[in-house]
């Protein structure tokens, strides 16, 4: 297990407690501890949270609560050091509903929510004051004789009642704004927040009293990953040279913010269990159909669900990306590590992404063409030693010339050498391809000769090689023939007809080609497009 970078050295001599679950309960006040997160270890399935707490214990028997952890723990995966002469006696995991009244951050709006009714009971307030002033003085004019001072008096009285009736009126409209604007923010940040949080629960049994008792605390979940994405550039392409940049995208839902701990990416998966294949019988049914095969993987890893009340929505970093080229990078026999440089900090629901590292490779660019298929050259960039990169399978994003050609998947586990990555058409070369088909029927056999015209031209001002190919049909009954075939000087893969032609193409002499064959087959037989 590694040691937390917190306790390098005190580690080193450290005791370490194995713990034996249990569901005992606890007999006093529990003690309580807030643990701190050092270290993460992020893999493509899941993460190892390392964490640190102090505590003071008397002596004998003590239940204490630990709080401050992912929202979801393995509860099988958890492991705990002290140096203390401290024995645990068993442990549990309680997930427990978030008390978000005991928020600081909530609190400012909260209270900010009730100044506004404050101020919104204040001018309803007013404005019953006036109805009832309006309503007496209606009553009072009701037994007052009309004089023309009278008169006066009234009209004042309503110019004044009309004044703080829209004074009270516009406080209480902006009471009631402030309120939706305020509880509008209030409902945001509850949704960036966990509504849930797991507690460990320790039983611990202390010798003697310690003063403060140092723990450090490791456990997986899978409410935080990474995985990976590239970019393959080919800037000039003059120069036989791609740049692969490896990117990782980090997402994080452990209900936790982190805060200024160190990050280490993990190519394996140690959510996915250790499985051995295991083979079984492959049975020949007696009509010829092939029974199912089947390998069967021995599981010994536990599912763990997704944690209730995890919203879905993910907080993009706006941030400019970071990059970590210098990042350190050791390989073993289950993978790669990159430790990333510095500390990081990264918020409940927040999707990061980095780079990583980028390795230049040499390539070779050519260009492709399969004329029935696709009347486009393709530019395509033959990369070696392909099989030598230890990375994790990924999507791509391809460049060339600054340009962007299009997406594609990266896949590192392969049984080639050389990697074929194509860039997308070439607008500056064409080919031009014309096929002819005659047909005669002779007797019961029916004759179809197929001709084609092939030529490659480009605008480019040195030559340029392409590879044209096409297919050619392969008899797989004795009543259909091949006859006279000219291929046009092309090579022909004996095994599966392909057709290949390698033609060297400048601007003033562009290359051209004419082949052709004819198929003969029984009138009663399709010999299906080719």
């Amino acid at each position: 297990m590694k040691n937390i970078s917190l306790y390098a050295g005190l580690l080193a001599w450290s005791i370490f407690v194995p713990l034996a679950s249990t569901q005992a309960a606890p007999s006093d006040a529990p003690l309580l501890a807030k643990a701190y997160l050092n270290d993460v270890r992020l893999y493509v399935d899941g993460a190892i949270l390392n964490h640190g707490f102090t505590l003071a214990l008397p002596a004998g028997p003590s239940t204490v609560e630990v709080s401050g952890l992912s929202q979801q723990v393995d509860e099988s995966s958890i492991q705990l050091r002290t140096r203390s002469a401290v024995k645990v006696q068993g442990y549990r995991v309680e997930v427990r509903e978030k008390n978000l009244l005991a928020v600081p951050e909530l609190k400012i709006w909260r209270d900010s929510l009730t100044t506004w009714r404050t101020v919104e009971e204040q001018a309803r307030s007013q404005q019953a004051v006036i109805q009832l002033e309006k309503d007496a003085f209606l009553r009072s004019t009701q037994q007052t004789t009309y004089t023309e001072a009278n008169q006066k008096f009234w009209a004042l009285s309503a110019a004044e009642w009309v004044k703080r009736t829209h004074a009270a009126q516009k406080s209480l409209e902006q009471a009631q704004r402030g309120m939706q604007r305020v509880n509008q923010k209030y409902q945001e940040i509850v949704g960036t927040m966990a509504t849930q949080e797991s507690v460990l629960v320790l039983e611990l049994h202390a010798a003697a009293p310690v003063a403060t008792a140092l723990f450090a605390l490791e456990y997986a979940t899978p409410l935080a990953h990474w995985s990976p994405r590239y970019e393959v550039r080919m800037d000039n392409a003059s120069v036989p040279q791609v740049d692969l940049i490896s990117k990782a995208s980090i997402l994080q839902h452990t209900g936790l913010d982190w805060k200024k701990v160190t990050l280490t990416l993990g190519s394996n998966r140690p959510r996915g269990g250790l499985a051995t294949p295991v083979l079984q019988p492959w049975w020949v049914s007696p009509n010829g159909s092939l029974a199912r095969r089947k390998m069967e993987f021995v599981e010994n890893d536990v599912e763990i669900a997704p944690a209730a009340g995890v919203s879905a929505a993910v907080a993009k970093y706006e941030a400019p990306m970071a990059n970590f080229d210098d990042a350190e990078r050791s390989e073993g026999l289950v993978g790669y590590s990159l430790v990333l440089p510095g500390t990081h900090q990264l918020a409940h629901l927040e999707e990061r992404e980095i780079s990583l590292e980028t390795r230049p490779l040499k390539a070779e660019l050519s260009r492709y063409a399969a004329p029935r298929l696709d009347l486009r050259v393709f530019l395509v960039a033959r990369i070696p030693g392909w099989d030598t990169l230890v990375n994790v399978d990924g999507p791509a994003t391809i460049y060339l010339e600054n340009n962007l050609v299009g997406n594609s998947f990266l896949t590192f586990q392969s049984d080639t050498d050389t990697l074929d990555l194509a860039l997308g058409a070439d607008p500056r070369t064409s080919v031009e391809w014309k096929p002819t088909v005659a047909t005669d029927n002779k007797g019961g056999k029916v004759e179809r000769t197929y001709s084609y015209t092939l030529k490659v031209s480009t605008l480019h001002a040195n030559p340029v090689e392409v590879v044209v190919e096409d297919r050619s049909p392969m008899p797989r009954a004795e009543e259909i023939a091949l006859l006279n075939p000219n291929f046009g000087g092309a090579k022909k893969n004996a095994d599966t007809g392909i057709l290949t032609w390698k033609a060297s193409v400048a601007k003033e002499k562009p290359w051209s080609t004419s082949y052709r064959y004819t198929l003969r087959y029984p009138r009663t037989m399709n010999a299906g497009p080719l």
